[in-house]
């Protein structure tokens, strides 16, 4: 079996080494960045199975980047993890696909079944989140 690759994109190193044990555990490869821009260059250049970034990113934020992907059709699901402020951010992305959200602080359990419906199979078919998450 194929080991999936996940970029990881956060400006804190603590919680970008933290989610890479996390997803190591279950099993994945990690790809860790710091900010929007040289994810956009590796995303461009690179194939992911996931994407799992921080809203405040410096050079392009996370649903920036997101938005950027969906414009030029690259699908990689998403996982956006945020501590706080994405409700006003929602309706910015709501029509795109493939993509959820965690807000911190959330469970390793939590986390797995994310990740887990974001990577499965007919993921294209995923519905946009609801607001009530």
């Amino acid at each position: 079996m194929t080991q999936l690759s996940v970029l990881i994109i956060d400006d804190e190193e603590d919680i970008r080494d933290v989610l890479a044990e996390i997803v190591a555990l279950f099993g994945y490869r990690a790809t860790l960045l710091s900010n929007g821009l040289d994810a956009w260059k590796r995303i461009s250049s690179e194939d992911f199975d996931l994407i799992i970034t921080d809203l405040g990113l410096p050079g392009m934020d996370g649903i920036e980047l997101l938005k950027k992907m969906r414009t030029v059709a690259i699908e990689t699901p998403v996982l956006i993890i945020t501590g706080v402020g994405f409700e006003s951010k929602f309706e910015e992305i709501a029509g795109c696909l493939c993509w959820d959200y965690l807000q911190k602080p959330f469970t390793m359990d939590t986390l797995r079944a994310k990740i887990t419906k974001l990577t499965k199979p007919n993921k294209k078919n995923l519905h946009i989140p609801s607001k009530r998450h």
